[in-house]
């Protein structure tokens, strides 16, 4: 019997283990996570751009919108990032 990986899209482990590969073929039978994943990347790399989750390149980079399923990754990306956003400034008292 196969037993399919589980899929932890907060998993440090793809990069340094060697398995980003597989990594990202889970993400792309998961488009909606993938697309969380992407914007949780995305907002962190807008406050401080050394924020990459993967190393030295960003996940953005990784997919390709002339593949079928990289570019259902992308749109669910930005169906993500289509919600108002809003910055603020927390102080302490």
């Amino acid at each position: 019997m196969h037993w399919p990986k589980s899929y932890c899209t907060f998993c440090c482990f793809p990069v340094s283990m060697g398995a980003l590969p597989a990594h990202l073929e889970r993400m792309r039978a998961h488009p909606d996570i993938a697309g969380e994943v992407l914007r949780l990347e995305y907002t962190a790399m807008s406050l401080n751009p050394n924020a990459k989750l993967y190393g030295r390149r960003t996940l953005l980079e990784f997919f390709d919108r002339a593949r079928p399923r990289d570019r259902a990754c992308l749109e669910a990306f930005e169906q993500e990032l289509d919600m108002p956003w809003a910055l603020y400034h927390v102080r302490r008292l």
